[in-house]
């Protein structure tokens, strides 16, 4: 299964001053695909135990203009720890340019404690079959 596309409508109000996409809205972006994408993988998360954010990291490549089409990301698994696991994006424009790189860090804290716990058997494995290539950020590309 690999990566999975998503699509995600802009808005108007998307745009900044700069007349291109504002890059806050594109993390924004990340998020609605990522709730998308794991609603498929394994369902509205209702366990004792949270999922969290705890690292992003974007790479522009182009301005993202708005469109009235949905833009398409592809998001899949590139990493699959103990605790936590990492989700890669692709964003692509209208015409079909990759307009940006990410990956997003996430972690299961368990509730009560509020410290990481392990990923629970059953989310571990419908993580898996999505898990694919790491992203080639620049700064791990360039070696920093």
């Amino acid at each position: 299964m690999a990566k999975q596309d998503v699509a995600v409508a802009m808005r108007w109000s998307d745009m900044d001053v700069n007349a291109h996409v504002n890059n806050v809205v594109l993390m924004r972006y990340l998020e609605e695909a990522r709730i998308r994408f794991m609603i498929d993988l394994f369902g509205v998360h209702t366990g004792p135990d949270a999922i969290l954010v705890a690292h992003q990291e974007m790479d522009y490549i182009k301005p993202l203009l708005y469109s009235v089409e949905p833009l398409r990301m592809s998001v899949w698994i590139t990493r699959l720890g103990r605790s936590g696991f990492d989700i890669g994006y692709e964003i692509w424009d209208e015409s079909g340019d990759l307009c940006a790189l990410a990956e997003v860090t996430l972690v299961t804290i368990h509730a009560e404690t509020q410290r990481p716990c392990r990923i629970p058997e059953d989310m571990r494995a419908a993580l898996d079959p999505a898990l694919g290539e790491r992203v080639p950020l620049r700064r791990r590309v360039k070696g920093e």
